[in-house]
């Protein structure tokens, strides 16, 4: 039967490479079934092309066959999408302020005709298009990891649902879906700041009745920024892992106390290094003596602060691992 090897070749073209097999079997065995079916009702022997036809127009096309073998694909589906929009609302309302100070300062310090206002506004315009869509594209990229990481909600999952599978968790070891997206979110933003926004980290101050904004992180930081992006990635995983888990297990309760231990490591060597962030050199606030030294002060001590933190979750980590 031509038209039927046809029909299961298109079928199986469709289909991913791991169930072509098992699946062309399948629809094979239920088009011959209903193939028998019909001849038996009409009369007709089973090869009667015309019969063959008109089961197969029944089935519909090798398109449609396919889909109904497979999941509904998306970046990001309906569980999400509520979330994923209040998420990038929020951030590009803050890159939208950010923009509108940084505009407002240009235009006061550059603008000295009607003309120069509209060339810097254009300008300053197409950079913050630029940045929206890369806000869109990172947030996107990370949702639709949060999607692959959350566990599939099947209709025979659901009907083969049995109250007696579920486990017997413990309150410590419950993860809550909206505490795992603000970690990645939270975690994907720092990423973006410090890596294609450092000059937004820094002070502004009137200076001969201008604004001026100066960038204040150093090149320690810097030689510092591989090690903490790769701590941020492994971070992504961690809330990535623990959406799909639903819980915490042992492997995410090392990874998370390996990753706190990490944070630790380079918080101290940011401490007994070179600052990695200091009051502009030539401004005026770097050229006070005890302002720079009260600004290192305070870096020091919200670092400090920051590695006590992490210390704590890696003892308390280390207490609920052992008392397993």
């Amino acid at each position: 039967m031509k038209l039927i090897d046809r029909y299961i070749t298109e079928v199986s073209d469709r289909l991913p490479e791991k169930m072509r097999e098992d699946l062309s079997k399948e629809i094979r065995s239920l088009i011959e079934d209903t193939l028998e079916d019909r001849a038996a009702q009409t009369g007709k022997p089973v090869d009667d092309e015309a019969l063959v036809t008109e089961v197969l127009k029944s089935f519909g096309s090798p398109a449609k066959m396919a889909a109904s073998y497979l999941p509904p694909r998306y970046l990001i589906g309906p569980r999400l999408y509520p979330i994923f929009w209040l998420v990038f609302r929020i951030v590009l309302g803050i890159a939208a302020l950010v923009w509108a100070v940084t505009l407002g300062v240009n235009l006061a310090e550059t603008a000295t005709s009607l003309s120069d206002g509209v060339s810097i506004f254009a300008k300053s315009l197409g950079e913050f298009l630029t940045s929206a869509l890369a806000i869109l594209g990172n947030i996107v990229f990370v949702f639709a990891i949060i999607e692959w990481a959350m566990p599939k909600l099947t209709k025979d999952k659901e009907s083969s649902w049995d109250p007696r599978s579920m486990d017997d968790r413990r309150e410590q070891d419950k993860v809550g879906l909206g505490e795992s997206i603000a970690g990645i979110v939270f975690t994907v933003i720092v990423f973006l700041l410090f890596n294609l926004y450092p000059q937004w980290v820094g002070v502004g101050f009137l200076e001969d009745g201008a604004m001026t904004f100066s960038p204040i992180l150093t090149d320690a930081f810097f030689r510092l920024l591989p090690a903490l992006n790769v701590l941020w990635i492994l971070q992504v995983v961690k809330y990535a892992i623990l959406i799909r888990e639903s819980k915490w297990t042992g492997f995410t309760r090392w990874m998370n106390i390996i990753l706190d231990a990490a944070a630790v490591c380079i918080i101290v060597l940011m401490i007994i290094g070179s600052p990695i962030a200091v009051l502009p050199a030539g401004t005026i606030f770097g050229s006070d003596p005890d302002l720079v030294n009260i600004f290192s002060k305070l870096v020091s001590g919200i670092l400090i602060v920051i590695g006590l933190a992490c210390s704590w979750e890696v003892i308390k980590g280390l207490i609920r691992v052992f008392k397993k």
